[in-house]
């Protein structure tokens, strides 16, 4: 399948939102695809950190588990995550804008060589709709709770 992105501008400091990104316990919050975090591996979040969830993008549903493969507080964050033999890359970018924080998600999903040709199929038919509709309402989601938090402080 393919890559997605989506930006948008946060109304509150990177802190506040990298704090908010680094919460793998509250990710079905706000994450389209999350129906439930399952666990959150021990100790502060960071490289290294494991979680596990239930969810992905219809028909690919399933408990997935995440890796998190770079930590560069409070600019970059890479979680790896493995579905069946579906693998996700997602790429996170924090920056400071004129609003406070310009959020930024790169998602890169790739099957293996032999299913490459029907996930194409499937991607130009309607994976890619699902997931840049799912990412922009996830973004959406993300920006209306970190602001949420902001004005309770």
């Amino acid at each position: 399948m393919g890559r997605v992105t989506v930006t948008t501008d946060i109304k509150a400091p990177p802190e506040a939102v990298w704090k908010a990104l680094s919460d793998a316990s509250r990710y079905a919050e706000w994450v389209v695809f999350t129906d439930d975090v399952i666990s959150v591996s021990e100790g502060e979040f960071g490289k290294g950190t494991v979680y596990h969830e239930q969810g992905g993008v219809e028909p690919f549903k399933g408990r997935s588990e995440w890796t998190v493969t770079e930590f560069d507080p409070p600019h970059h964050q890479v979680h790896i995550g493995r579905q069946g033999p579906l693998t996700i890359h997602l790429d996170f970018r924090l920056e400071p804008s004129e609003q406070g924080t310009r959020y930024t998600q790169v998602t890169e999903s790739r099957f293996p060589l032999p299913l490459r040709p029907i996930a194409a199929v499937m991607d130009l038919l309607f994976m890619r709709r699902r997931m840049k509709s799912g990412l922009q309402e996830t973004a959406a989601n993300f920006k209306a709770a970190v602001e949420a938090g902001q004005q309770s402080t």
